[in-house]
């Protein structure tokens, strides 16, 4: 038997390519590839309901926004150095990541872990990720 992942579809055009795979008996699609992380949550809109909906699961690209949950790129600090510096994506809100960041550093301390640790952690549980690294 296959299986068919997709990457980065519209809710919409999901949906119908799970119709038209069941109306023609074809291998059936199981997963969804996207990007998902504590500053990159449009997924919840429409994608995630429609994943539960449909009983579909989520792999997700780019768990620590491309480094920038690691912590090291706040407040303008290490914006010279790393591949941030130079290679923007994806694309983060500057303002409310670190935001999210500073919560994140105080959690971080208090449970003897990393900001990246706790952005994992957060992501893990999360009903809608079905895939574990």
């Amino acid at each position: 038997m296959r299986y068919i992942g997709l990457s980065n579809w519209a809710a919409w055009q999901i949906v119908k390519a799970v119709g038209i795979t069941e109306a023609r008996k074809l291998a059936p699609i199981l997963s969804l590839q996207a990007y998902y992380t504590l500053v990159g949550r449009d997924l919840e809109r429409e994608i995630v309901p429609m994943l539960q909906a449909e009983g579909l699961g989520l792999m997700v690209w780019s768990p620590l926004a491309g480094g920038f949950l690691s912590g090291k790129y706040s407040d303008g600090e290490a914006t010279q150095d790393g591949r941030r510096a130079s290679f923007d994506f994806p694309p983060v809100d500057l303002q409310r990541g670190d935001a999210a960041i500073a919560v994140m550093r105080e959690i971080a301390s208090a449970k003897g872990c990393t900001v990246a640790q706790v952005a994992l952690a957060w992501l893990l549980h999360q009903p809608v990720v079905t895939s574990r690294w």
